[in-house]
């Protein structure tokens, strides 16, 4: 079984990938590819229109910020006990 990125032999590596279509890859060769790619979970960012590059852009921003809010909160410190 041979990685489809460089095609040497994964049996026996210990970071090893299932990569729907393809086969069993190395973990490394499938960042580097996804990375050149410049893809990440299916989304191909060079096929995005500039502005739809900016609205994920924004959308994963608001994500971060109510993330981070909702993180302060559970952690809130309690000045009166």
């Amino acid at each position: 079984m041979n990685c489809p990125y460089c095609h040497k032999n994964v049996v026996g590596h210990s970071k090893v990938v299932m990569i729907l279509g393809e086969g069993p890859a190395h973990s490394s060769c499938h960042e580097q590819h996804s990375l050149s790619d410049r893809s990440f979970n299916s989304i191909h960012f060079s096929n995005l229109a500039i502005e739809e590059l900016h609205e994920l852009k924004e959308m994963v921003l608001m994500e971060l910020n109510a993330r981070n809010i909702a993180n302060s909160a559970n952690h809130g410190i309690e000045l009166f006990t």
